[in-house]
């Protein structure tokens, strides 16, 4: 039986946990139609770390102006999200997450591997979402390449949730007729001590 994906708008609205104890952002750029070189449009994309020890993306939203930071949280916080231990964000977008109360806020991951406000349980579980996020990323980039220009811009968020829901299918989900692990599923998780961190977020 084949994996299921969502409808594009029931699956960018679905509810959240109440918590994660990192949530990275990334941006991605899609090709839009036209006769000479393609326009780009950019899109935000999250990816959250359970302190269960799993990866979701939390959404995906168009970048269309100043606006685009407040329409995020706004999203999140509409859809159940309550706190967020660390954040990986550019400081507009860290700015308008205030209210998720995060113990730090850094432009990347990197920084807040270092961080001296988290303890050594969520720098572990920033480690780990570093490198669950550079998968992500690449497998996300590739995705879209082979997709290439948009018949329509219309398209664009069908093209990212199913994107999105792929990557999420291929990195974090141990699906019923996968072989293996997932390579950063929840057994990987466990493998790796990070499911400790429930007791840290």
């Amino acid at each position: 039986m084949p994996h299921r994906f969502w409808d594009a708008g029931l699956w960018l609205t679905r509810p959240l946990c109440i918590r994660y104890s990192v949530v990275h952002f990334g941006t991605q750029l899609l090709a839009l139609p036209g006769d000479q070189a393609p326009a780009m449009q950019t899109w935000r994309w999250a990816l959250g770390f359970h302190a269960e020890g799993a990866f979701e993306f939390c959404g995906a939203w168009h970048d269309d102006g100043n606006d685009t930071p407040r329409r995020i949280a706004a999203d999140l916080l509409n859809r159940g999200l309550v706190r967020v231990r660390s954040i990986s964000a550019d400081e507009a977008l860290a700015n308008s997450l205030a209210g998720f109360r995060p113990v730090a806020c850094r432009p990347t991951l990197a920084a807040l591997e270092t961080c001296d406000a988290l303890g050594r349980s969520s720098r572990r579980a920033v480690r780990w979402t570093s490198k669950a996020t550079q998968a992500a990323s690449e497998h996300l980039a590739s995705l879209v390449k082979r997709r290439g220009r948009l018949a329509h811009a219309e398209d664009a968020i069908d093209l990212m949730s199913l994107s999105l829901q792929r990557v999420q299918r291929d990195l974090f989900e141990e699906w019923w007729n996968r072989r293996r692990p997932a390579p950063f599923g929840r057994q990987a998780a466990a493998a790796a001590g990070t499911l400790s961190l429930s007791r840290a977020a």
